[in-house]
């Protein structure tokens, strides 16, 4: 069952990462650039529209990085803000709803399961 679990982690892998939007130029209006910071030293960054599903953001660490989007706590480097696939994946928050400014660092946890 793990195999086959894994097999289709792989396919939405890629399929999350074929989705992803085009990256709108920098400096744009509106346009917000994400730093991500990985618990195991990983760094990643992109340019979202504003107006971008935070579900995206979580559709590009799961494509991506390869981190279950359902299994990843996103919070600003201030722990003020935390995100969790729960929270975004109906599709009404934008990253401008989220409070993401220009320039947003984030940190990425994996949820530990709780036994």
């Amino acid at each position: 069952a793990e195999k086959e679990r894994k097999a289709a982690m792989e396919k939405r892998r890629k399929e999350l990462a074929g989705s992803l939007p085009e990256e709108p130029e920098a400096g744009g209006d509106g346009v917000v650039t994400i730093a991500l910071r990985f618990a195991d030293g990983r760094r990643g960054q992109r340019r979202f529209d504003g107006d971008e599903d935070m579900a995206t953001v979580f559709n590009w660490v799961d494509g991506m990085f390869g981190m279950e989007r359902e299994r990843v706590e996103l919070s600003t480097m201030t722990g003020q803000k935390k995100f969790v696939w729960g929270d975004v994946e109906g599709g009404d928050m934008t990253l401008s709803d989220a409070g993401l400014g220009k320039m947003t660092g984030l940190r990425v946890a994996e949820i530990e399961d709780e036994d």
